[in-house]
């Protein structure tokens, strides 16, 4: 039972609306219909664009996978461009949609979809029919969401979220609608990432994997993502049909609302989405591991090995939610798959296993205001309950202010040799970075996480954390965390009077040295500039070296966002790190349809914090469009001559992926090179094994 002892709250945006005759209680937390900037009904009146663009993902081929969605009839899209390259070794993503699932499903009978949940009594997958569900389940299906009456049209809303669109449209006998009209079937997609998955990874070392790989290294690819309907959807990524649905049980008390003609936005599954390789319970297998976002509170786990033949698969790996630990919560970022180290076999080795691994999240129930990093076995029997110390641990990082809300961003992983996680770090609200260490034998949970680092403006405010950190390997040991500050989740994070500076850190860790603040970092300045009609930002900065023992070390660097304290600049999306340099997006909020949020793009020299190689301007400004994380795509490289030393310079291009409206591609397709020597360099970001 909860006490009346009042708790930090977060008030979440484009989360879940509760009915306004509700009372709030100490432990709940009242969230918003749709996004701050989206469009009202009277800005779509009189004709303002209502589609909106989301997350992007890419494929191995450079394909562009996009989600969108639309507040004027909050539906969504998926599509799919081509690209192509051009002479500049740039890219240029065509004109016209390969597919678009949304239209794909519009044209697919309701009965011939492949739309499954989860029995939690029996802990197994069950299809998506009223027959199926619990009487609990029925019940609420059975009730008219608006007058809370019963009217036994269970079976026509589990038709009608499956896409049959009968009792959208008066009846015969002019009977009238008795379910809300759609414009697509497909529901909006708002914080959901589209995650592209094909053949097998290639690169995991382990004798019981080559007969795995050979099965599956040409797998046709599937494009996965959460909308708000309530599902997390498998598209064919070759023609964009739907290859199966999942439907989290927590959501499914939620589902009938989608028939009200009087509905009002909600989320529902919008959370994010990993893919991976994973050994579980000896066997290979593909695993899905989604958080279920600001739609309810935990996480899931599914094989999807198989995505075309999902049913004959394992199904529902596991399902972890607030009634399995209270101190999990609402999970917006995604999470991670790993093995870590377990106890020594009897040949001195070490015995792997694999793990989910996933932040509390906003709002867990406990008052304590502490967080925490699960780690969920994938090893779990699928009829096994969760037990704490069994096949399932928490990481405690504490709170340092139990009177502030406080929640863990996602974590960045670090690996040995054999491809195991060995550490984690993510930040805070509170402005700290927490590190967790896997290392003991047999004890993955053996310690609390340690503090590293805590990152405030120049007013000693704390700078809040909401985005999982870069890592990288630094000159002569440790790592390098980048990572930037901002939030964009309450309602207040878009009034200017509560605007705070932010910044963006590179913070050097050597386990017992390591940076506690800003002064120990050097300082990099921000000078507005125009150069060939670009506006945006040049470097300035003392140089500096890693480690300790003379006057021009530092523990790393760090730059403020100019302005921010006025214009609100923060940062709300990853970074992304490649070939020594770190690309990162900022976003300006916006407060309504005529004021869209807005966004800035930068590429920082990873080790040194000023501009990466001859560039000389960053910061650059994406009018009326806010960007998310930067998608980097190879297109080829180029081997030189060697040299003396027996080394060659290799020169490879790339581009980097951003887009600057709802409906274009064009115009952030920059084209980019950059050389160095062959064999592995000191500051590559750590890679993440089997993806």
């Amino acid at each position: 039972m909860f006490s009346n002892k009042a708790i930090p709250k977060i008030t979440l945006l484009c989360l879940s609306m509760l009915s306004d005759a509700h009372v709030m209680a100490s432990n709940e937390i009242e969230l918003a219909r749709q996004p701050l900037d989206a469009c009202s009904q009277a800005d779509l009146s009189v004709g303002k664009q209502s589609l909106t663009g989301g997350p992007m993902e890419t494929d191995g081929s450079g394909n562009i996978y996009r989600a969108q969605y639309d507040s004027a009839s909050w539906t969504g899209t998926l599509k799919k461009f081509e690209t192509i390259r051009v002479e500049d070794n740039s890219l240029k993503a065509s004109d016209h949609a390969t597919w678009d699932a949304a239209s794909k499903l519009n044209s697919t009978g309701h009965h011939h979809r492949q739309i499954f949940t989860y029995n939690t009594a029996t802990r197994s997958l069950i299809p998506f029919q009223l027959d199926q569900l619990s009487a609990e389940f029925q019940e609420t299906f059975n009730r008219s969401p608006d007058s809370g009456q019963q009217d036994n049209l269970g079976v026509e809303r589990i038709n009608y979220l499956s896409g049959d669109r009968a009792m959208e449209s008066p009846q015969p006998g002019l009977k009238p609608a008795q379910f809300r009209k759609r414009a697509s079937v497909l529901g909006d997609i708002l914080n959901s990432n589209p995650v592209y998955k094909g053949a097998a990874a290639n690169n995991i070392v382990d004798k019981n994997y080559p007969p795995f790989f050979s099965l599956y290294k040409n797998r046709h690819g599937s494009v996965y993502i959460g909308a708000n309907d309530g599902m997390l959807h498998a598209f064919s990524a070759e023609d964009g049909s739907e290859l199966f649905a999942y439907i989290p049980t927590p959501l499914l008390g939620k589902l009938p609302t989608l028939t009200n003609p009087a509905y009002r936005h909600d989320t529902f599954m919008d959370g994010k989405i990993r893919v991976s390789e994973a050994q579980v319970s000896g066997n290979w297998l593909t695993v899905l591991a989604a958080g279920m976002g600001s739609g309810a509170r935990g996480v899931f786990a599914l094989d999807v090995t198989a995505p075309a033949s999902f049913i004959n698969g394992r199904g529902v790996l596991f399902e972890f939610t607030a009634q399995d630990d209270a101190d999990i919560g609402f999970v917006t970022s995604a999470p991670l798959i790993a093995k870590l180290p377990g106890a020594k076999k009897s040949d001195g080795s070490l015995d792997y296993r694999y793990f989910v691994l996933v932040t509390s999240g906003y709002n867990a129930s406990n008052e304590t205001g502490d967080n925490y990093l699960f780690l969920l076995s994938l090893d779990k029997p699928a009829q096994s309950a969760w037990a704490l110390g069994k096949n399932y641990y928490k990481i405690k990082a504490g709170s340092a202010n139990p009177a502030a809300a406080n929640a863990l961003a996602g974590p960045g992983l670090v690996f040995n040799l054999q491809g195991a996680a060995t550490r984690a770090y993510a930040g805070d609200l509170q402005g700290n970075v927490w590190r967790f260490d896997f290392t003991a034998a047999g004890k993955p949970a053996a310690q609390n996480a340690t503090t590293v680092f805590s990152a405030a403006d120049a007013a000693n405010q704390a700078q809040p954390i909401t985005v999982a950190p870069v890592i990288a390997y630094a000159p002569g040991g440790g790592y390098v965390i980048l990572f930037g500050t901002g939030k964009y989740i309450e309602t207040a994070d878009i009034n200017p009077a509560g605007f705070t500076g932010n910044s963006f850190y590179a913070i050097h860790d050597q386990t017992d040295q390591h940076p506690r603040s800003r002064s120990e970092l050097a300082h990099r300045s921000l000078t507005a500039v125009s150069e060939k009609g670009t506006a945006g930002y040049r470097i300035t900065g003392s140089d500096f070296d890693y480690g300790e023992g003379t006057a021009r070390t530092k523990k790393g660097w760090f730059i403020d966002f100019p302005d921010s304290k006025s214009s609100g600049e923060r940062m709300i999306s990853e970074a992304a790190a490649e070939f020594g340099t770190v690309f990162f997006n900022t976003i300006t909020p916006g407060t309504s349809c005529q004021k869209p949020a807005s966004g800035k793009s930068y590429k920082l020299d990873l080790l040194t914090g000023k501009t990466a190689a001859s560039d000389i301007v960053t910061g650059i400004k994406s009018p009326g469009t806010a960007l998310g994380t930067p998608l980097l795509i190879d297109i080829k490289s180029e081997s030189g001559l060697r040299d003396a030393l027996g080394q060659r310079t290799a020169t490879h291009y790339f581009s980097v992926l951003n887009f600057n409206s709802a409906t274009d591609l064009q115009g952030r397709l920059s084209s980019d090179a950059t050389q160095r020597k062959a064999g592995r360099q000191s500051w590559r970001e750590l890679p993440d094994p089997g993806n």
